[in-house]
């Protein structure tokens, strides 16, 4: 039990790394924080989406969002404004530039995806990772 945390922490970081490196050799600018953002933003189109929601929906740091959300307005594939009834707070949208970033590549992110998971689960069977599914989402219930 006294690793658990750390091993926890480096299959997070392995994880990472690992969708970071192949998602840079096709999009040289993007991590894979700022691709499950703009996901989210896809996913969520039709609806108002504020920097806090990202925040909350995605489990990610302010400062983390508030640095990404920077980095991918520089890069031309979202946009904020101020919320109309309250300017403190600011919509993130998805640009045009940016859906027809991910239109046009979203079989390259699910290939990424999937064959990074693929690296993952490796000598698993079936029943482990339904397992390690149900361990993990009780893991993240309770630490909410």
């Amino acid at each position: 039990m006294e690793n658990f945390a750390q091993s926890l922490k480096m299959a997070e970081t392995l994880l990472t790394k690992t969708l970071d490196n192949s998602i840079s050799k096709l999009f040289h600018n993007l991590t894979s924080n700022q691709v499950v953002i703009l996901f989210y933003l896809h996913d969520h189109i039709t609806s108002v989406t504020r920097q806090v929601d990202l925040e909350n929906n995605l489990n990610i740091s302010h400062s983390t969002i508030r640095g990404t959300i920077k980095r991918l307005i520089k890069t031309g594939l979202i946009e904020t404004k101020p919320m109309p009834r309250d300017k403190r707070q600011v919509q993130v949208i998805l640009s045009q530039d940016g859906l027809n970033m991910l239109n046009d590549n979203k079989q390259e992110f699910e290939d990424i995806m999937n064959d990074t998971l693929k690296k993952a689960v490796k000598g698993l069977g079936v029943e482990d990772i339904q397992s390690f599914q149900r361990i993990n989402h009780q893991i993240i219930k309770n630490l909410k």
